[in-house]
């Protein structure tokens, strides 16, 4: 099998025009975290643990207007400021960066999501996109702006240029109120941006409420903002008070198959049944629990039905959820069936093991590989199952660690080439005392791979690519596949074998 590599989906004037504002007494509030890179999606931060460590903080107007609380309240990130009289302005940010900018296209290309809640009515918040390194400048830098007008008359979702000669580019009315949890989505993918805006737990619309064709900004960080405007821009006075929660990016090419903020109506129950299982939604995390483990071996798996009208969709990328697990065990199942077969990877609290099998049944599982990990009951981990021909991998990691510091195991085994996936519990065989099951997870992604030989990126390996190839026969670039320098029967060969 080649080697695969992931592929990285008016009201104007409303918002400030950034540049003046700063020379009219703009403070600005700004955090910063590190960030991984292109190739690892998705990028997140529930804020469960309570931990905002990694979280860079820079106030270049700090004291102006009193001081600015970053903190992480009730596992959310919470902005808050001291009242501010309505002829000033103050900004207060968090925000996601590389502080290296070794890897500014990281971000580049994506959907960016958050949950935000706007505490008071005088605060607006936002999302920036595409925003530069150069966070002491009082303007703010640069950047696409998502924002939620909130304090605003008319209220207004929308995006702004975050420049400092910057302003809305485009913005609909849209009745926000406060103290109400809006999920929001920036999809920016090259110079197609667009913003959806939807209260948590509501059915999300079905197409964005604002759309923007724009190229001015190309590539950097992710910031979650929150503001306030003079009142000459139709702002008030009072203190800023908004948190966000839920924050991810992901890179064109990875799919949220379910983020649990509305309803489990999408999957179904199926697995042994010796148990009374209850299947809930809790502040968006799909909850699995039971009533006491007597016996080894009762499993509860969820299958997600789409998987199973198209059987090859799956079966070459990355599963991955966020997981907390208490006695039982967490599972992810890869090119898998309602009769259980397929490859499965569990996490086990009770010695942090982490386990690739092979499932022939439900009952009937051959451990291939496994690992001990740092990690335990309770804990906030990001849990990983990659099938790839006949490499089958799997990782670990704690939700605030980079993915380098994931534990990784991996097998070669060829007996599952296709098939759906399911997120599992399984009734915990290593306890020595009846326990119950109690498995919580939250955002499920699927990141496909596609072989370096799809030269048009349209998920085969075929004729097409073969022209592009040919196209560029003794030259070098496009077409190069194993990095020599040039196009020539070598490349031809790994295109053959790659072929769909």
């Amino acid at each position: 099998m080649r080697p695969v590599l992931p592929r990285n989906h008016s009201l104007l004037g409303q918002m400030p025009r950034l540049g003046a504002l700063a020379t009219a007494g703009l403070a600005l509030a700004i955090a910063f975290v590190a960030s991984p890179a292109a190739a690892d999606p998705p990028v997140g931060e529930d804020f469960n643990l309570g931990d905002a460590s990694n979280w860079e903080q820079v106030d270049p107007l700090a004291g102006i207007f009193g001081p600015t609380s970053f903190g992480v309240v009730d596992k959310r990130y919470r902005i808050t400021t001291q009242p501010l009289p309505p002829v000033t302005a103050l900004i207060g940010a968090a925000a996601r960066f590389d502080p290296s900018t070794a890897t500014p296209s990281s971000y580049a290309d994506g959907v960016v999501r958050a949950v935000i809640r706007m505490h008071n009515s005088s605060t607006n918040a936002g999302i920036v996109v595409r925003n530069s390194p150069d966070r002491s400048a009082p303007s703010g830098s640069d950047g696409y702006f998502f924002f939620l007008a909130n304090a605003q008359v008319p209220k207004s979702i929308g995006i702004a240029d975050f420049a400092a000669s910057g302003g809305n580019l485009t913005a609909t009315s849209y009745p926000l109120t406060a103290n109400t949890d809006y999920l929001v989505e920036g999809r920016f993918i090259g110079d197609q941006l667009s913003l959806k805006v939807w209260p948590l737990g509501s059915p999300e619309p079905a197409v964005p409420q604002v759309t923007l064709t724009n190229a001015q900004y190309q590539a950097g960080a992710i910031g979650a903002v929150v503001y306030n405007l003079p009142s000459t821009l139709g702002g008030t006075g009072g203190a800023l008070d908004a948190s966000f929660d839920d924050l991810t990016f992901t890179p064109v090419g990875s799919t949220l198959i379910d983020d649990f903020t509305t309803t489990l109506d999408a999957w179904l129950p199926v697995g042994l049944t010796r148990l009374e299982v209850d299947r809930t939604i809790v502040d968006g995390r799909a909850v699995i629990s039971s009533e006491a483990v007597a016996a080894a071996g009762d499993v509860s798996l969820l299958v997600y039905t789409e998987s199973t009208s198209n059987p090859t969709l799956f079966t070459q990328g990355s599963l991955r959820a966020s997981i907390n697990v208490v006695d039982s065990n967490a599972l992810l199942l890869a090119r898998g069936s309602f009769a259980g077969t397929g490859y499965v990877v569990s996490f086990r609290p009770t010695d942090g093991a982490l386990i690739l099998a092979r499932s022939d049944s439900f009952q009937s599982q051959t451990v291939l590989v496994s690992a001990v990990t740092p990690y335990g009951s309770g804990q906030d981990l990001v849990l990983e199952l990659s099938t790839v021909g006949s490499v089958i991998s799997a990782n670990v990691r704690a939700a605030n660690e980079p993915a380098s510091a994931a534990t990784v195991i991996a097998v070669i085994d060829g007996t599952y080439a296709e098939g759906g996936f399911a997120l599992g519990v399984d009734g915990p065989a290593v306890i020595d005392r009846p326990a119950p099951l109690h498995v919580e997870f939250g955002d499920v992604w699927f990141t496909p791979f596609v072989s370096v030989a799809d030269l048009n990126d349209d998920g085969v390996v075929d004729g097409a690519d073969l022209g592009i190839l040919l196209g560029n026969w003794g030259g070098g670039g496009v077409g190069d596949l194993n990095g020599d320098g040039i196009v020539d029967g070598a490349d031809l060969g790994i295109l053959l074998s790659s072929w769909s």
